[in-house]
């Protein structure tokens, strides 16, 4: 086993500090810690410090995504126009990460610039942490140490926290998607339930025909039992079961104008295809009478 000049403690310490690690000591600073390199180190601590440097890198990122969710889901709310506002995150983020930079580029949502060298930085980070998955956090100072230079983990930060954002608005954007084709399918649904109701004159007629009555006490049970559930559905029902119960209603013109009556004959039509038997040939004689009254009527 490999003997360690030095352990874990003196990195969470800050005592020393890893090679792989840049820093900025002051030229003038009268504690200056160690930099070691890991064959200063046994395996154990050499595990047990890359282990650390792990927790702190994952903690950071996840708490700046964390915080870009946050502050997305709080203009989001707030947004009138929410899908443009939504496509335009996707879009900044997509510079950031696939777009190649010719100078600093200003990303609208988050109003900063991010120079090309930082860019190419976090790039070359996702290309080999995310997409490829070599680990490496050995550029992760302890927590405890006093001189980092952090410009390299701040941008990896970023980039790793960029990453998992785009991600998710790209499941944001799919799961709206999803969610506004199931509203328009229900849409559509509803619309064409209604298209496919059968019209309540025609209803009251074939109750007519079948001589099944209609009143008050059940008309609403019989106009939700055909998809009219609104409070006046039931009464409009039974009101048409009434006039149509009138042979001069049904058969003759009633001060009514042409147009009514022409469509006071197709209903009886349209009912007849609902009909069978006695009710059929009732609604026949029906509809050829007042199909003559039509014929012969001098209208003016």
């Amino acid at each position: 086993m490999k003997k360690s000049l030095f352990n874990y403690t003196d990195w969470y310490l800050g005592k020393v500090y890893l090679d792989t690690c840049a820093s900025e000591i002051p030229k003038n600073s009268t504690e200056v810690p160690i930099k070691v390199s890991i064959v200063d180190l046994s395996d154990y601590n050499l595990k047990k410090i890359q282990s650390k440097q792990k927790e702190i890198f994952n903690k950071s990122f996840k708490d700046l995504f964390e915080k870009f969710k946050n502050t997305f889901n709080e203009r989001y709310k707030k947004s009138k126009a929410k899908v443009l506002f939504l496509n335009r995150e996707i879009q900044d983020n997509r510079k950031i990460l696939f777009t190649t930079p010719i100078k600093d580029v200003v990303f609208l949502n988050r109003k900063f610039s991010i120079s090309a060298d930082d860019i190419e930085n976090m790039r070359d980070f996702i290309e080999n942490q995310m997409i490829k998955g070599d680990e490496y956090f050995g550029f992760v100072h302890s927590p405890k140490f006093k001189y980092p230079y952090e410009k390299y983990t701040n941008d990896f930060v970023y980039a790793a926290a960029t990453f998992h954002y785009y991600n998710w608005l790209m499941k944001f954007y799919t799961n709206l998607k999803q969610s506004l084709v199931v509203e328009t399918e229900k849409k559509k649904v509803i619309i064409d339930e209604t298209k496919s109701r059968v019209k309540v004159k025609v209803i009251a007629l074939i109750y007519f025909y079948n001589g099944d009555p209609i009143n008050r006490k059940n008309c609403n049970d019989i106009a939700s039992k055909y998809k009219y559930d609104s409070p006046s559905s039931g009464e409009g029902l039974y009101q048409d079961y009434i006039k149509f119960s009138e042979n001069s209603y049904r058969t003759k013109i009633c001060g009514e104008s042409k147009v009514k009556c022409t469509n006071k004959l197709k209903l009886i039509e349209i009912v007849i295809t609902h009909l069978n038997g006695t009710p059929k040939k009732d609604a026949l004689k029906d509809f050829k009478n007042l199909e003559n009254e039509i014929a012969t009527h001098e209208w003016y």
